[in-house]
């Protein structure tokens, strides 16, 4: 929601990959940030949590980073490129 009101704010017209980017990024980056955040615990603590995701959701967390966060991250990322960067 953050991430709309400040490109309504910087850009008067939203473009498709404006879209991509508050999609992409608010999808992948809170994952992204507990990840990191719990490798400065240490690697024990980030298996703890991995496992807990995996047996909280139901399915190993090596097939969701690969087929859904990794992709959204990436489609995120590029689309602020070409949103912004471009």
């Amino acid at each position: 929601m953050l991430v709309g009101l400040a490109l309504a704010y910087v850009k008067p017209t939203v473009s498709g990959w404006d879209v991509l980017v508050m999609f992409g990024l608010a999808t992948a980056l809170p994952i992204l940030f507990v990840i990191v955040m719990t490798v400065y615990l240490g690697d024990g603590r980030l298996r703890e949590f991995l496992l807990y995701y995996s047996l909280k959701h139901g399915y190993h967390w090596l097939g969701v980073m690969c087929v859904l966060y990794v992709p959204l991250l990436l489609a995120g990322a590029l689309g602020a490129y070409m949103s912004y960067l471009h």
